[in-house]
């Protein structure tokens, strides 16, 4: 096994604002309100005893039912009973309900969120800490979660259905096992994926369903709880908020002033709307908007009055959605919830969201970037190895990693940098010396250098091609690297599926990145098995 963590600085990713949040910058304190660490727990459990709380029995009661027709395990139904006492808190990770479960990332959110809660139960048993796998299954941006690519290859669920896709009955999800069949043929656990992958997904009533079952074969023996937000026992619980946010519209307020308070080098990542819920019925899920009458409905025909509008709050909590900027203040109501664990965009959407937090009085969580991995193959590792290739230079674009690699066989590689320094020097003091006298001489000087530059630039690239062409082994070692790491020019975890790394590992992949991830770490992992 070999693991190295790389920094997002080194590689440079993530945006400006969460990588200043995980650099804990000055310019960003204000926008959070405790350091994401083990030292932070117990301040942000008595902060939270103080806030809004939740409704444990009922969430219980709600979890019970929503667990009903699937075999708990002992952890599993020993965690959804801990969530009575008053001194058990979740730790949760949220997503979408991606076709089986969409690239690694979602593996390695839900990894991370059971890690740290197992690693806080340890530091701190006084209390107990159960992960969470928020299901987004009121989202209705069905293209985004229809397709995985599993070897390679494209695997897409087509379907005419509209509005919340955790409602989508699973109508011709046959026809992608078809495609799946094809590309599961030669490994000694393709037989035992592809059954498993039925098993969740046939037969099921709708997509939230088979996310469920899935997710819950991968990891109830982590005791992993799934909560459908999608619930009107549960909306219940937020149909206080709903109704202010109809008639004050304070989220937008409260989240623009918020945005406005960035740094100019930040730029925000979600920006609110005047009302920031959604209408959702059986195959509707449209925006919400006031008009001078009262609201209406996107893309409908429907239209209330504000009388009308509450009225209905009341009876159907559950047709009142939230988006982007309410669904974590919906979650942390409905949650005794203490730490969100999610990707670089996620948390820089959440550091818009404090000042919203503090007006409803509910308690703002630890934010807690989710661990990142690239999986090393042994062929890849040994040409790093022969090549002594720096790790972090693996985050490189395809050119510059190449042009690292290639630096000793470049003649003239940094006599080129040498000469231009010098070129640019003596052109400098010549155009000095004759500033003054002509400007048309010193026009003609501007103008010669200028070529002269060109002139070796165009050197240079003749000398770096004529290299390539006789060092086509190393081209094909970057091209290798590359595919490995940015398959298809994208980051692996964004990209590869679950599904590719059960074919060559089986079910100890799972295993082995629960035991490599580390609670609180903030880097990326390159890891080989």
């Amino acid at each position: 096994m070999t693991k190295v963590s790389i920094s997002y600085d080194q590689a440079k990713m993530l945006s400006k604002i969460t990588r200043a949040y995980l650099n804990d910058d000055h310019s960003v304190r204000h926008l959070y309100n405790l350091p994401s660490t083990p030292e932070s727990v117990p301040e942000i459990i008595r902060q939270r005893k103080k806030m809004l709380s939740c409704d444990r029995l009922e969430l219980v009661r709600e979890l019970e039912s929503q667990y009903s027709g699937i075999k708990l395990g002992k952890r599993i139904a020993k965690n959804i009973q801990y969530l009575k006492e008053e001194n058990c808190y979740t730790v949760v990770t949220g997503h979408q309900l991606n076709l089986f479960s969409g690239p690694l990332y979602f593996i390695y959110k839900i990894i991370s969120a059971i890690k740290t809660a197992d690693d806080l139960n340890q530091m701190y048993p006084d209390y107990s800490f159960v992960p969470v796998y928020w299901m987004a299954t009121e989202d209705h941006d069905f293209e985004e979660i229809n397709h995985t690519y599993i070897s390679g290859e494209k695997v897409q669920w087509n379907t005419n259905q509209f509005g919340m896709v955790g409602d989508f009955k699973l109508d011709k999800i046959e026809n992608v096992f078809d495609q799946l069949k094809k590309l599961l043929d030669d490994s000694l656990f393709d037989e035992e994926i592809l059954n498993s992958l039925k098993a969740a997904y046939l037969g099921k009533k709708n997509l939230a369903e088979a996310t469920r079952c899935l997710v819950n074969s991968l990891f109830q023996d982590y005791g992993l709880i799934i909560v459908d937000g999608n619930s009107p026992n549960l909306k219940k619980r937020f149909a206080g908020i709903v109704e202010k946010e109809l008639l004050e519209t304070n989220s937008y307020k409260l989240v623009s002033e918020s945005i406005e308070s960035f740094s100019k080098e930040f730029k925000a990542q979600v920006n609110p709307r005047e009302l920031n819920l959604f209408y959702a019925t059986e195959n509707l899920r449209e925006r919400i908007v006031k008009t001078e009458s009262g609201f209406e409905v996107v893309n409908t025909d429907i239209i209330f009055t504000q009388e009308e509008i509450l009225t209905l709050l009341k009876k159907y909590p559950e047709r009142f959605s939230p988006n982007v900027i309410l669904r974590p203040l919906y979650q942390e109501i409905v949650l005794p919830n203490i730490m969100y664990i999610g990707g670089g965009a996620e948390l820089a959407y959440w550091l818009e969201l404090r000042s919203l937090f503090n007006h409803y009085n509910v308690s703002y969580p630890l934010l807690q970037i989710r661990s990142s991995y690239a999986i090393l193959s042994s062929s890849v590792l040994k040409k790093i190895g022969k090549y002594n290739i720096p790790w972090e230079s693996l985050f490189l674009k395809k050119e510059e990693l190449l042009k690292l690699i290639l630096a000793d066989d470049i003649p003239l590689g940094e006599d080129f940098v040498q000469y231009k320094k010098e070129l640019k020097k003596e052109t400098e003091l010549l155009i000095s010396k004759v500033r003054g006298v002509d400007k048309n001489i010193e026009h003609s000087v501007n103008a010669r250098q200028k070529k002269i530059f060109n002139e070796l630039s165009k050197l240079e690239k003749s000398i770096y091609r004529s290299v390539k062409k006789q060092h086509v082994d190393k081209v094909n070692l970057v091209d290798t690297i590359r595919e490995e790491v940015f398959p298809g020019n994208v980051f692996q975890e964004r990209r590869v599926n679950v599904v590719d790394m059960l074919r060559k590992y089986g079910t100890g992949f799972i295993d082995m990145l629960y035991q490599q991830s580390d609670s609180f770490d903030r880097t990326i992992s390159l890891i080989h098995i």
